[in-house]
C-alpha cells in the first residue's frame, strides 16, 4: 500500500538538459533546390544564396540548442549546490 501510494506522489519523470534541446537540434536542414530559370549561371547564384540561408539557420538552431543545454546545466549545477554555498 505503501508503494503505491509513493507512485502517486511523482507522475512525471525528469529528463535530462540534453532532452530539452532535441526537437532544436534534432531538425534537419532541407538543402536548396536548383533553379531551372534557362540561366545556369544564375541558377547557380540563386542556389548559392539558398545553401547559406539554410547554412544561417542551421548554425541558429545549433546555437539556440547549446543555449538550452547551458541553461540547463546552470540550473541544474545551482539546484544541486547546499543552500549555504550558493
Amino acid at each position: 500500500m505503501l508503494a503505491a501510494s509513493l507512485s502517486a506522489c511523482s507522475t512525471t519523470v525528469p529528463s535530462g538538459c540534453s532532452e530539452l534541446a532535441r526537437g532544436v537540434l534534432t531538425t534537419p536542414t532541407p538543402h536548396a533546390v536548383i533553379g531551372n530559370t534557362g540561366d545556369a549561371a544564375l541558377d547557380w547564384q540563386f542556389y548559392g544564396l539558398a545553401e547559406t540561408a539554410g547554412l544561417n539557420a542551421a548554425n541558429d538552431r545549433a546555437a539556440t540548442g547549446y543555449a538550452i543545454i547551458h541553461g540547463c546545466e546552470v540550473r541544474d549545477s545551482v539546484a544541486v549546490k547546499p543552500w549555504y554555498r550558493r
